[in-house]
Parts: C-alpha cells; sequence; structure tokens
C-alpha cells in the first residue's frame, strides 16, 4: 500500500510542479524536489523511528500515537493552505551566459 501511494504522491507533485514555477524555473525545481525526496527517504524513517521510540520510551505509546495523528494533520492542512501558489509571480532570475 505504501508504494502505491508513493507513487501517487510522486505522479502528483512532479505534474503540479509546471504549475507553480515558469518554465525557465523547471529545471531547477526539478532538481531541488529530487533532492529533497532523496533526503526525506533517506533520513526521515531513521529519524521518524529514533524519536518516536524516544518519545514512548517516555510518555507512553498512545500519547505518541496522538501526537503522531496531529503531526500529520499539520502536515496536510500546509499543502492544502500552502503559500506556495503565490511563489509563482516571483520574478525570475536571468543568469548571464556566455
Amino acid at each position: 500500500m505504501s508504494g502505491i501511494l508513493t507513487v501517487a504522491f510522486t505522479v502528483a507533485c512532479r505534474s503540479q510542479l509546471p504549475k507553480l514555477m515558469h518554465s525557465a524555473q523547471l529545471v531547477d525545481g526539478n532538481g531541488k524536489l529530487g533532492m529533497c525526496e532523496s533526503l526525506t527517504e533517506l533520513t526521515g524513517p531513521g529519524l521518524g523511528g529514533v524519536l518516536a521510540g524516544a518519545l514512548a520510551t517516555r510518555a507512553g505509546l498512545r500519547p505518541t500515537l496522538w501526537i503522531c495523528a496531529l503531526g500529520m494533520w499539520s502536515a496536510a492542512l500546509f499543502v492544502v493552505f500552502s503559500p506556495l501558489r503565490s511563489l509563482r509571480d516571483v520574478p525570475v532570475r536571468r543568469v548571464a551566459t556566455g
């Protein structure tokens, strides 16, 4: 199930990028998006396991699960109300070549 959701998220994320950026920024945007995805895939599960284990040891399992649920809801709210849509209007910085 996780693999299916990962594919759906990746496709949705990549397809929304052209709507958020000008065409001149797409190469840079795709690179940064790929870097962020790789970084979170490498560090996220390990860091999450350590933090959840430490919290569960101190507070117990039930409060830990509630805190995790609260974190997921806050992430979903950030995605829904994200300021990224307004970033498309930021002027493109031109790089001199040659």
